[in-house]
């Protein structure tokens, strides 16, 4: 147990170090290219989601992660609705935790959206965990990069599976095997 909270730190520390690392490099090449205000926007709120992280008080692992996530995502003005229960036990709580901080990560980076649903439902030995947002829908086929990849590597080593879905409307998919207690 002790082994898999550390590595999920250490997870954390390198996704945090790539982001910050990505938005410095993207804010160079907007000083010295110029940029639509936009793209200006978008690096902004890359930066302060960064730094946000950083600025924690209280360091990641002692916090709940659903806490975290939630927090992160109302300072920077994306409302998150969750219908269901959230699962409590490791590793489910984590996958669908990193779930919430990708998806509204994207809703604000590529949708421009500002509210995330998440629609978790049970469905025999499996959860199900939908993600919805009310921005722009995607105008082609989505290519999976950074945080999708991860968070579909994730899913997998779990024994569970990420689909996403283009009709009625855009959504992430994540199914994974039931285990532990929940609650909403």
């Amino acid at each position: 147990m002790a082994l898999t909270a550390e590595r999920e730190i250490l997870n954390a520390r390198v996704q945090v170090h790539d982001a910050l690392g990505n938005s410095l490099l993207s804010i160079r090449r907007f000083l010295v290219n110029g940029g639509t205000e936009a793209e200006k926007k978008e690096l902004t709120d890359r930066l302060a989601l960064g730094v946000l992280f950083l600025k924690n008080d209280r360091p990641a692992a002692e916090r709940d992660e659903y806490e975290l996530m939630l927090e992160t995502a109302a300072q920077l003005g994306v409302r998150v609705s969750v219908t269901g229960a959230l699962p409590q036990s490791a590793p489910s709580k984590h996958i669908l935790a990193t779930a919430i901080h990708e998806c509204f990560t994207n809703t604000l980076r590529h949708a421009h959206g500002d509210e995330l649903r998440v629609e978790i439902t049970q469905d025999g030995d499996f959860i199900e965990a939908v993600f919805t947002n009310n921005g722009e829908q995607p105008q082609g086929e989505i290519t999976e990069k950074g945080g999708l990849v991860s968070l579909r590597a994730l899913t997998e080593q779990a024994g569970g599976t990420m689909t996403i879905r283009f009709a009625p409307a855009y959504a992430v998919v994540i199914r994974l095997p039931k285990e532990g207690d929940y609650a909403i």
